[in-house]
């Protein structure tokens, strides 16, 4: 089912950076949109704070084109520098913008400036990162989320969706979390992968597990994968 799923992001994606708005209308529901246009009103930057699904992009650009508001992402560069041209290129066609995984200051900046970006920070990490259980197995899970919230003076709303059974997109805004960011960045990781965990088990075969979450061990730990 997975594979499935998998392969059927590659599909998304392409659908993501090159369908014409109208041919994504009618294709996905919204739930909680007041959330984001009321931080959008106040004049507040928004993370869109989710997690790597298999059809994470076509979701914030479906997000996109059912609120009619521009959405930066996040991505990681491709070390092929002629397959990084054509993707940024197909990126910056489809959203707002992009910005890379560790360019902090570009993040900031759109923050400041109002924008929408999406955001995850569920993949394995080898800085500013403390092991916080995700399904049982400690998972080295970014703790700086909660200050460059705040350095960006952005408002962090999670941001869920899921593929149903009828090819339709459900995408759900929730409130942010109540006590969230707190005064410490370790119990904020655990409670961001208790949340993931918790979307997760609802539709397994769609998140994207075919990258290694748990590659990085604790001390003395075996590794995980051969």
């Amino acid at each position: 089912a997975n594979l499935r799923a998998t392969v059927t992001g590659a599909l998304e994606l392409l659908r993501a950076w090159y369908a014409p708005a109208s041919s994504l209308a009618g294709l996905a529901q919204v739930q909680g949109l007041e959330h984001l246009r009321a931080a959008v009103e106040g004049g507040r930057g928004v993370l869109l704070f989710g997690g790597h699904f298999t059809h994470s992009e076509l979701a914030a650009r479906l997000l996109q084109e059912l609120a009619s508001q521009p959405v930066h992402v996040v991505v990681r560069r491709n070390n092929h520098r002629c397959l990084e041209a054509m993707f940024d290129r197909a990126r910056r066609r489809a959203f707002a913008g992009t910005i890379a995984k560790k360019d902090v200051r570009g993040l900031l900046r759109t923050l400041a400036q109002g924008g929408v970006v999406a955001y995850s920070a569920d993949q394995n990490f080898t800085y500013q990162s403390a092991f916080v259980p995700f399904f049982g197995v400690p998972a080295a899970t970014l703790t700086a989320t909660p200050d460059l919230a705040r350095r960006g003076r952005a408002v962090v709303l999670p941001f869920w969706f899921h593929r149903d059974g009828q090819g339709q997109y459900q995408l759900r805004i929730e409130a942010p979390w109540q006590g969230w960011p707190s005064e410490d960045p370790v119990a904020d990781a655990a409670r961001y992968m208790r949340e993931l965990e918790h979307v997760v088990r609802q539709h397994p075969e769609q998140y994207l597990w075919v990258h290694r979450r748990f590659k990085t061990r604790p001390p003395g730990e075996a590794p995980l994968y051969s």
